[in-house]
């Protein structure tokens, strides 16, 4: 149970104190690596320790490391990389589940805190810690750990300034869970092609699409050779999973749309020009809009995450890189933090 909480309200608390302690200073605080590195060490330690039951695929998981121990590596699985990975650590660890979620969490925490410093260096603590209070980071952590592990390999990717490196880990991610094909595609396309006009015509030509009900089967055939569970998740889901909501989720696409919105009231408004946040914001356009043409199936937040992980790097990096083009720096991040943040708390018990 203290797991538990220390999994959901940690962000909150950190907020809080960065609220009280900066808020009111006309410059951006700056914090020690050491500090993001501290959260993470407790986050990791509070999603390994969680109850077996606390989700409904962890005890999927156990089961697959167990049986990776005494039968060793299987080539049938689908996703090379995540079964070469659990099998290594079920022989590593002599069966000792524990640490297999321990060094998953750990991997899985510390990508945020190496994305971030790679960017914001000494600022950091404001996008790890957004990034942990926002909608999905926990599910993909205690839940989905098979897609939140290969979403690690995807940030420590574009975290490196070197291409060879980039593009091995982006391949890692891939071979983790063939669903990072989806980013994966999209980073490649931005690299070539990174005219704005471009991402918000596919961008609302999907919205549009998704909004008439258009017939996705076609597509849901595409998902399935990505990830086979999209099949399980659209059309064969059991009675445990009745009250999971379906239909055309308005909540989270109210959700997706908001980073847009702060998006061109920041950077157009101010007129800010970098490279690297059109590079990115380009990219979550284009994933967001392969997730508006399934927005309509069962577990959709699950393929949603492949974009809204890059709403904390959306929102906070024009105004920690530049600080000059606002009146208040301090006072706007916090509150788009603790709006990101209530976001999810109301989208809990919506």
């Amino acid at each position: 149970m203290i797991s538990d909480i220390v999994g959901r309200f940690l962000p909150a608390t950190i907020l809080l104190l960065l609220i009280l302690g900066t808020w009111n200073k006309k410059r951006l605080s700056s914090f020690p690596f050491i500090v993001s590195v501290c959260v993470c060490v407790v986050m990791a330690f509070a999603i390994a320790t969680l109850p077996d039951d606390y989700s409904i695929d962890k005890p999927r998981y156990i089961s697959l490391f167990h049986n990776r121990f005494y039968w060793g590596f299987s080539e049938e699985y689908k996703d090379v990389g995540w079964m070469f990975y659990v099998t290594c650590c079920a022989k590593m660890f002599r069966n000792n589940v524990l640490l297999f979620f321990l060094l998953t969490a750990t991997i899985y925490c510390f990508s945020y805190s190496v994305f971030g410093y790679r960017f914001f260096e000494k600022k950091s603590i404001y996008f790890l810690v957004m990034s942990m209070g926002c909608l999905g980071f926990l599910d993909y952590a205690t839940n989905t750990i098979h897609s939140g592990f290969a979403i690690a390999f995807f940030l420590l990717g574009i975290s490196s300034d070197k291409k060879i490196v980039t593009f091995v880990l982006l391949l890692c991610s891939v071979l983790l869970h063939r669903s990072m094909i989806i980013p994966f595609a999209g980073f490649m396309v931005v690299t070539v092609v990174n005219k704005r006009w471009v991402y918000y015509l596919i961008w609302v030509s999907c919205l549009l699409l998704s909004i008439t009900n258009s017939d996705m089967g076609q597509l849901f055939d595409s998902f399935s050779m990505v990830d086979s569970r999209v099949e399980y998740y659209s059309g064969t889901i059991g009675s445990q999973f009745s009250s999971y909501k379906t239909g055309f989720r308005w909540d989270f696409l109210i959700y997706s749309i908001v980073p847009v919105i702060i998006y061109i009231l920041l950077v157009k408004k101010c007129q800010i020009e970098d490279e690297v946040l059109s590079k990115i914001f380009n990219l979550y356009l284009f994933t967001n809009a392969v997730w508006l043409l399934a927005i309509r199936i069962a577990f959709t937040d699950r393929i949603a995450y492949l974009s809204w992980f890059l709403i904390p790097f959306i929102t906070l990096y024009p105004i920690i890189k530049y600080p000059e083009k606002f009146k208040a720096p301090n006072a706007l991040m916090l509150g788009l933090m603790g709006m990101f943040m209530g976001l999810n708390i109301v989208l809990m018990f919506v």
